[in-house]
């Protein structure tokens, strides 16, 4: 619309310029119809260039849609069968049932290395740094150490526990030395 109203203003306007036979005007005149044509033209193409731009994005997006939705039913999978294996079903490394009544969970403070080695994902390394790193107030803490991820916390929290901490008592000398 714009364009149009400027056009019939620079007619007008050469039209009373050609009234004077002024021909150097009217070169002028055809010169700006002709950079507003090609103007036009420009936007016209910068439009469908950006339009294209848009089409390509909005594809993408569904395509980035379509894989998020997939991995979502991927983890609701393995979420559903993670849920379905219980503690009583766990079995440790030698086949005995983990965090049953008959075999207790294993207490991350006083555990032997060969007792968490039983563990899944817990290799030498994990073992000796959580021996290390006691007294634990809580199985979360374990994310604290290097190489100990939220995963492998999910992994085998259903198979430790944070016992109480043994305190040391002091030995005090008795006076008598035969004792």
């Amino acid at each position: 619309m714009r364009k149009a109203t400027c056009m019939s203003l620079l007619l007008l306007g050469g039209l009373t310029f050609l009234n004077a036979n002024d021909l150097e005007l009217e070169e002028r005149l055809k010169a700006i119809m002709i950079l507003f044509e090609k103007s036009e033209t420009s936007l016209q193409e910068e439009i469908r260039s950006l339009e294209l731009q848009i089409s390509e994005l909005t594809k993408q997006n569904e395509r980035l849609k379509q894989e998020l939705s997939t991995e979502r039913r991927k983890n609701a999978t393995s979420d559903t069968l993670s849920k379905a294996y219980s503690t009583t079903s766990m079995r440790n490394t030698l086949g005995q049932p983990v965090g049953t009544d008959s075999v207790p969970l294993i207490d991350i403070n006083k555990a032997t290395k060969t007792e968490l080695l039983t563990l899944p994902l817990i290799n030498g390394f994990l073992a000796d740094a959580i021996i290390k790193g006691r007294p634990w107030e809580s199985t979360d803490d374990l994310v604290q150490l290097q190489g100990f991820s939220p995963m492998k916390l999910r992994r085998v929290q259903n198979l430790i526990r944070v016992g109480p901490v043994r305190e040391i008592t002091e030995v005090v000398a008795s006076e008598n030395p035969v004792d």
